[in-house]
């Protein structure tokens, strides 16, 4: 009894430890130890502590030929990992466009709980310029017209920091030019009043031009103004996985984090300077400091 109990203990430690392998050839994107290891029986799906498969590493890591391999041999493109990420999740955030689009073409699909997240982060890269990013989850099956809780959407970011090359791309995509903020500004307004005269040109003509035969459908996806701003505040104070099983009316499943980092900040001076401003002044400051901790 002690002898096989024995030997069960090695081999489950052999067995982890060439999982272990697989996943770290992976990630390095050595797809010659890789075939070897799957080819001696360890499985293509096999998972690190958080979850992870070897194909989750090699999205993160941007590996397109160890992608290419692991999803030959079979590996699930749609695995999620303990925090409920999977493959394209990895690929989207780290920026690897020809990661998304393998897996795209491999039936892979972002998951309800993190197309929220990356409508928002659209919203961003839009507003920073980065056209290749938002493409990138543009052509992952985001929605290119999803709103924040001002209702702003990425044209409308784009047009306010005069990003000529997203405003243009966007319109060729077929994008809401008439959508309204929360304080009624279209995306020509913003451009108008930031003096951006090429992004102001575009969206003038954008009626003539651009203007796609779908607006009809995308508005019936346009929640109320009321609706967005709710899921908006749950979206910033829950984790993504927590938020979309809210917002679906879904139960909240509970996990563990083996490690977290716990941050506690101060801010020399609150007192005296939220005394000499409006509670609504306070709630945006608030929101600029902790959206660039989000962003660190």
């Amino acid at each position: 009894g002690i002898c096989s109990s024995s030997q069960a203990v090695t081999e489950k430690s052999g067995r982890n430890r060439s999982s272990f392998q697989v996943i770290e050839a992976a990630s390095f994107g050595d797809s010659v130890k890789l075939s070897k290891l799957i080819n001696m029986g360890i499985s293509v799906n096999a998972q690190d502590l958080a979850g992870r498969t070897a194909l989750h590493l090699a999205c993160s890591e941007g590996k397109v030929d160890a992608v290419k391999f692991l999803i030959q041999k079979k590996a699930d493109v749609n695995a999620k990992d303990r925090s409920g990420r999977e493959p394209l999740h990895e690929a989207c955030l780290a920026g690897h466009k020809a990661v998304v689009d393998i897996l795209t073409d491999g039936v892979a699909r972002l998951s309800v709980e993190f197309k929220a997240e990356m409508e928002m982060q659209i919203r961003h890269f839009a507003a920073r310029g980065e056209l290749s990013k938002m493409k990138m989850l543009i052509e992952a099956g985001i929605w290119i017209d999803a709103a924040d809780y001002n209702g702003r959407t990425a044209l409308h970011t784009a047009s306010e920091n005069g990003h000529k090359d997203v405003v243009e791309y966007l319109l060729l995509k077929g994008v809401d030019t008439c959508g309204k903020d929360r304080f009624g500004q279209t995306a020509l307004m913003l451009a108008e009043r930031r003096n951006h005269d090429a992004v102001k040109a575009l969206l003038s003509r954008a009626s003539v031009v651009y203007m796609a035969p779908v607006r009809l459908l995308d508005k019936k996806r346009w929640r109320s103004r009321a609706s967005m701003k709710a899921s908006f505040t749950v979206l910033q104070a829950f984790p993504g996985p927590i938020a979309a099983a809210m917002l679906d009316g879904r139960k909240v499943e509970p996990f563990s984090k083996d490690m977290v980092s716990i941050l506690y900040s101060d801010i020399c001076g609150f007192t005296t300077i939220s005394s000499t401003m409006s509670a609504e002044s306070v709630s945006q400051m608030l929101n600029r400091i902790f959206r660039k901790f989000d962003q660190l």
